[in-house]
């Protein structure tokens, strides 16, 4: 063989050799390609379930306000139910009061009307 024939077999060779590298890196990069895009699917299920969680959350807020306007107003409720419960409590003894010292009155004068009969009968 001459050196020209050598060189030939030898290139021939490296481009057989060139081209199964190029087709391993080819399959190489198919398969890559695969897996990218598996990653890029999980990577949108996951940002839709994110997004779901965040609406959750967001309801939640929602919610949450919803309830504070709703204690802060049945707080106000309760205070001011209070106010007239006491206010109708203190009306009622103010009513009341008269009656009763009525009433004591004439207990006293009973008792002292009984006491003065028992002194009469006792003599």
């Amino acid at each position: 063989m001459t050196v020209l024939e050598d060189d030939k077999t030898e290139t021939a060779k490296r481009l057989a050799e060139r081209e199964k590298d190029v087709e391993a890196s080819v399959d190489l990069l198919g398969e890559k390609n695969i897996k990218l895009k598996e990653l890029h699917q999980v990577l949108e299920q996951k940002n839709v379930e994110l997004e779901e969680k965040e609406r959750a959350v967001e309801a939640k807020q929602a919610q949450v306000d919803v309830n504070k306007n709703a204690a802060k107003k049945l707080a106000l409720v309760l205070a001011q139910t209070q106010a007239d419960k006491e206010k109708l409590k203190m009306e009622t003894a103010a009513l009341i009061k008269p009656e009763i010292d009525k009433c004591n009155e004439a207990m006293a004068a009973k008792d002292s009307a009984i006491q003065a009969l028992m002194n009469e009968r006792d003599r």
